[in-house]
């Protein structure tokens, strides 16, 4: 696993003990629950993280304390704009769908394809680093990709 600590900026969450032992008592679906809050600790101004089907069904999310947002809201909508780039994407012969940006004036999402019937996106306020947003979710898209295999 690479060390994104150099990338980071703020002070970086650490989790209780507790909590790491929960995680692995849950097995596979621990250990993708485990990844998506390592993910979390590289990036200030998270909102939500969330991996779904193409139903827009979440299969496992972080949401720190404090965010409005809920994972189940956050897949169901997302959803829509991983259907719509993918079949944008294929229709005007751009390639395979890497990951799709959505910025707004409040944040930013970032959605990244795993496999054929997930995604893995994660919302940010809009001062997240995008540099850090995009090399984190790179960095764990194979892990949480094999994770889910495990949990499907």
């Amino acid at each position: 696993m690479a060390d994104l600590s150099r990338f980071t900026w703020g002070k970086k969450k650490e989790i209780e003990p507790k909590e790491k032992d929960e995680m692995k008592e849950k097995g596979a679906t621990g250990n993708l629950n485990s990844l998506l809050e390592e993910m979390a600790e590289q990036v200030d101004g998270l909102l939500c993280i969330a991996v779904a089907g193409s139903d827009g069904v979440a299969i496992s999310s972080y949401v720190p304390p404090g965010s409005m947002l809920t994972a189940e809201l956050a897949a169901a909508q997302l959803a829509t704009i991983f259907r719509i780039a993918r079949t944008s994407a294929d229709k005007l012969k751009a390639g395979e769908l890497e990951d799709n940006l959505l910025t707004s004036t409040a944040g930013q999402i970032l959605i990244r394809p795993l496999g054929q019937e997930s995604y893995l996106a994660m919302v940010t306020t809009r001062d997240a680093p995008l540099g850090i947003v995009r090399l984190v979710v790179k960095s764990y898209a194979s892990k949480v990709e094999q994770a889910l295999g495990k949990v499907s």
